[in-house]
């Protein structure tokens, strides 16, 4: 084995709790942004994927369907997302 090191670019990211309005279904979970990044710069980003962890998934009478530690979203689906930081912010103004 070489005794030179290998690097590999590493892209610090920021959690992200989010609401994610798909076709068919809701979504709440973490979604991962680039610190320098806003949420709508990730949907933006040529990957055709997002990664959702700690995901629970609604259905149209909002009753959960499925939890799931990852879920790899296809963006094609998304029509809209919240953060919910945004709405703390918010929250934290108007008290």
């Amino acid at each position: 084995m070489s005794e030179y090191k290998r690097f590999s670019h590493v892209v610090a990211k920021r959690p992200v709790a989010a609401w994610i309005q798909t076709t068919t279904q809701q979504i709440r979970g973490t979604i991962y942004v680039r610190r320098d990044q806003r949420v709508s710069d990730a949907l933006r980003e040529a990957e055709a994927f997002i990664a959702v962890t700690d995901a629970v998934v609604l259905n149209a009478a909002g009753e959960e369907i499925v939890r799931a530690p990852f879920l790899a979203l296809n963006k094609a689906h998304i029509l809209w997302v919240m953060p919910e930081e945004e709405e703390e912010a918010e929250g934290a103004e108007e008290g």
